[in-house]
C-alpha cells in the first residue's frame, strides 16, 4: 500500500470550509501575521527571516506532523468525529502548538523571533517584564510550564480525540485544570 492509501479519507468540502471559518483558526493566523503589518520597515528579506525562523518552522512542522499522525493508523485508528469534536480537537491542537508552545513559550519567554517578540510584548504586557523582576519571573515560570507541559499535553489530547483513546477524559480533565492555573 502507498502512503496515501494509509491516510483516512481527506476532509470533505464542508470540513475544509469549517476550518477556514473557525474563529480560532483566524485568531491564530492573525497573531502570526500581525507582526508583519506592525513593522513599518518590513522588507521581503525580513518577512523571509520571520517565517523561516527555526521556531516558526518547528511549530509548522509540529502542526503538520500532528495532523498526519491523527490521520494515519498509528497509535490507533482514526475515528469519525462530529462537528463539535472536530472543532474541539482543532482548538486543542492550535492552542497547544500556537498559543502555548510558540507564543507564550518560545516567543514570550525566550524572545526567539525578534519581530514576533517585540509585538507580543506590546500586546501582552506580562512579557515586557524582564526575567528577575517578580512579575516577570512568575509569568516566565507559568510560560515554561506552557512550553514544556501544557502545549505537548494539548497535542496529545488532540490525538486522543482524533483516535478515540480511552485516556481522552483524563487528559481533558488535566488540560482544563492546567488552563485554569494559567489564567490565575
Amino acid at each position: 500500500n502507498s502512503f496515501c492509501t494509509l491516510l483516512e479519507p481527506g476532509p470533505t468540502m464542508f470540513q475544509w470550509l469549517e476550518i477556514f471559518l473557525d474563529p480560532f483558526v483566524h485568531f491564530c493566523a492573525g497573531c502570526i501575521i500581525a507582526p508583519l503589518f506592525a513593522n513599518k520597515n518590513m522588507t521581503n528579506e525580513k518577512m523571509i527571516e520571520y517565517f523561516t525562523h527555526p521556531a516558526m518552522l518547528s511549530c509548522a512542522a509540529a502542526l503538520v506532523l500532528s495532523w498526519l499522525l491523527a490521520r494515519l493508523p498509528v497509535f490507533g485508528k482514526p475515528i469519525k468525529l462530529g462537528f463539535g469534536d472536530r472543532m474541539l480537537a482543532r482548538w486543542y491542537l492550535l492552542n497547544g502548538v500556537i498559543i502555548h508552545i510558540l507564543m507564550d513559550g518560545l516567543v514570550g519567554v525566550y524572545k526567539v523571533n525578534k519581530y514576533f517578540a517585540i509585538q507580543y510584548a506590546l500586546v501582552d504586557q506580562r512579557y515586557a517584564d524582564p526575567l528577575g523582576v517578580f512579575n516577570g519571573s512568575a509569568v516566565h515560570v507559568v510560560s515554561l510550564l506552557e512550553l514544556l507541559v501544557k502545549g505537548p499535553v494539548c497535542v496529545l489530547l488532540y490525538l486522543a480525540i482524533r483516535k478515540g483513546w480511552k485516556s481522552r477524559d483524563a487528559l481533558e480533565f488535566f488540560t482544563c485544570v492546567t488552563q485554569v492555573y494559567g489564567t490565575i
